[in-house]
C-alpha cells in the first residue's frame, strides 16, 4: 500500500498593523516588557479551525515582528496559533433575551476551616 503526503498552503487572511515606533512608548521602569493593546476583526467568511486525525488541518496563526534596525541587528519573530471558532448566532439571541430580564447579583458566604482542628475562614463568592 504506497500512501503519499500533499501540504498545501492557502492564505485566507493578511493583515498588517503597525504597533509602535521609535520613540513612542517604553517599558516601565525595571521590565523590558511593552505591553502593545491591539484588535482586528476577522472576516465572517473565514472556515473555523480545525484538525483530522488523517492530517487534515484549518489552522492560524497570529505572527508579531519586531523590526530591528542595523547591520547586525536580526527581527525578531513570534507566532502563537490562533484558534477561529464559528459565530455563535444562538448565545448572542439568549444573551439579548437574557439582558432583557436585567442581571441579578447572587452571593453565598460560609466558614470553612482546613482539617477537624483547624481555624475556620470565611470564604465569599459572588456572581
Amino acid at each position: 500500500r504506497q500512501s503519499s503526503t500533499q501540504r498545501e498552503s492557502l492564505p485566507l487572511i493578511h493583515s498588517s498593523l503597525n504597533l509602535w515606533t521609535q520613540g513612542s512608548a517604553y517599558p516601565p521602569p525595571g521590565t523590558d516588557i511593552l505591553h502593545l493593546p491591539f484588535r482586528f476583526r476577522l472576516p465572517d467568511s473565514l472556515p473555523p479551525s480545525f484538525h483530522y486525525h488523517t492530517g487534515v488541518t484549518s489552522a492560524y496563526e497570529l505572527i508579531a515582528v519586531g523590526v530591528r534596525p542595523g547591520m547586525f541587528q536580526f527581527n525578531r519573530r513570534l507566532c502563537m496559533p490562533l484558534a477561529v471558532v464559528p459565530k455563535d448566532t444562538m448565545g448572542e439571541r439568549l444573551r439579548d433575551s437574557m439582558a432583557s430580564l436585567g442581571w441579578r447579583k447572587g452571593e453565598k458566604v460560609e466558614k470553612i476551616r482546613k482539617g477537624l482542628w483547624g481555624d475556620y475562614s470565611t470564604v465569599q463568592v459572588e456572581v
